[in-house]
C-alpha cells in the first residue's frame, strides 16, 4: 500500500514538473477538425478551377488560439518552417498580423530574443496586434513587438532589441519593404535570407513587381518558392 502511494505522489510529481518545463511551442499540434479538413479541401477545390497550387497544412501548438488566423498563412508558414531553422539566428518580421509565422520564426530559432515583430496597431500593414500579444503570451514567445510604423533612421534604435544583427528579414506587409529599404537601408545591411510574401506585384499573378528591383540592388537570387495570399500569390526566398 506505502508502495503504491509512493508511486503515485512520485507520478504525479513528475508529470506536473514535466509539464512546468516543457515549452508551450514544444506541445505537439492538435489533430485538426473534420470541419477544417474539409474547409481545406473545399479551398483547394475552388483554387483548382482558378489555377491556384494547393495549399498543405502547417499546424501549430494548442497555445495558438484558433480564432486568430490559424487557418489561414499555411503557406507562409511551410516556408518559414523550411527556411528559419539552421538558415537565421536573428530576424526582423515586417507584419505579423495575430503571429502564426512568428510562431514558426520563435520555434526555429536557437535565442527566441534575437526577433523583432512589425506589426502597426491600425493603418499599414494589416490588423492583429491585440490577437499578436495575446499569442505572444500564451505560448511564451520573446519577441519584441513594434506597434508602428518603422520612422526614419529607426533601425538603429531596433537593432538595441537583439544580440547580433537581423540575418534574416521575413516579411508579409502588402507591398513595404522597398519603403522599409529607402527608410533604413542599415537593417538591410547583413541580411543573408528574405522569405516574403510577393504581395507586391499586380495583379498578384504577375510576374514581376517592385521588390525585384530590391533584391537585384541586394545581390540576392531566388532560392525557393511556396504559397502566399492564400494561394493568389508565391511565398518566395532570396538569399545571397
Amino acid at each position: 500500500m506505502k508502495q503504491r502511494l509512493l508511486i503515485s505522489l512520485l507520478s504525479f510529481f513528475l508529470t506536473n514538473f514535466i509539464q512546468a518545463s516543457t515549452s508551450p511551442l514544444e506541445t505537439p499540434p492538435e489533430k485538426p477538425s473534420l470541419y477544417n479538413q474539409v474547409l481545406l479541401n473545399i479551398h483547394n477545390v475552388e483554387g483548382y478551377f482558378l489555377g491556384r497550387p494547393a495549399v498543405t497544412r502547417h499546424d501549430l501548438p494548442p497555445c495558438f488560439d484558433a480564432k486568430d488566423a490559424i487557418g489561414s498563412e499555411w503557406g507562409e508558414r511551410n516556408v518559414a518552417a523550411k527556411w528559419t531553422k539552421g538558415f537565421c539566428h536573428s530576424v526582423l518580421e515586417f507584419g505579423g498580423g495575430a503571429g502564426s509565422v512568428s510562431t514558426v520564426i520563435q520555434m526555429s530559432l536557437e535565442n527566441k530574443r534575437n526577433h523583432v515583430v512589425i506589426q502597426p496597431r491600425e493603418e499599414g500593414m494589416f490588423g492583429g496586434l491585440g490577437a499578436l500579444y495575446k499569442n505572444q503570451a500564451s505560448c511564451q514567445m520573446e519577441f519584441t513587438v513594434i506597434d508602428h510604423v518603422l520612422a526614419k533612421d529607426e533601425g538603429k534604435t531596433l537593432l538595441e532589441h537583439v544580440s547580433q544583427p537581423f540575418d534574416c528579414i521575413i516579411a508579409d506587409c502588402e507591398n513595404c519593404l522597398v519603403g522599409e529599404y529607402e527608410k533604413n537601408p542599415e537593417l538591410f545591411k547583413n541580411i543573408k535570407y528574405i522569405q516574403v510574401e510577393r504581395d507586391d506585384r499586380w495583379p498578384l499573378n504577375a510576374t514581376e513587381g517592385p521588390y525585384d528591383k530590391l533584391f537585384i540592388e541586394l545581390q540576392m537570387k531566388k532560392l525557393d518558392s511556396g504559397i502566399g495570399c492564400n494561394g493568389a500569390c508565391e511565398t518566395e526566398v532570396w538569399g545571397r
